[in-house]
């Protein structure tokens, strides 16, 4: 009666046994064998274990790019923080939108300094005439 012989590669065997890849590669070359390469669990398993420092070079290597943005939180954003492709969207709950730039603004006599969220009070609606009804948004220019 002939037996069955079943054969495991070492990365089979490590999944069967259920056992940590890290710490299984660990006791593999501490006896002299080689150890189990699996390349997108070792990506993956830097990346979770670098992670902070990852995130920490990108900002670092961004850092002035970002500085020099003129784009800002909306909740932030002020009417001298938009430049010349930047326009104010101002819905008002009647449906009427319109597009505002930063000129068109400070024509109608908005200053530099007021936040562009304040402007949904202000302003009153070309078509049903009501005041305050506004939700402003900013289109941010590319």
């Amino acid at each position: 009666m002939g037996h069955a012989s079943i054969r495991f590669n070492v990365g089979e065997f490590r999944e069967i046994l259920g056992l940590d890849f890290a710490q299984f590669n660990i006791s593999l070359i501490a006896a002299g064998e080689n150890p189990d390469v699996d390349p997108e669990r070792h990506r993956t398993q830097h990346i979770a274990e670098h992670e902070i420092g990852i995130i920490n070079a990108l900002r670092n290597a961004l850092r002035e790019r970002l500085a020099n943005t003129k784009m800002r939180p909306l909740y932030a954003a002020r009417i001298s923080d938009l430049g010349p492709r930047e326009l104010v969207r101002v819905k008002c709950a009647c449906g009427h939108t319109e597009l505002l730039t930063a000129a068109m603004l400070a024509t109608a006599g908005v200053v530099p300094e007021r936040k562009v969220l304040d402007l949904g009070a202000r302003m009153r609606c070309r078509e049903c005439d009501e005041r305050g009804r506004a939700v402003v948004s900013v289109r941010w220019g590319r």
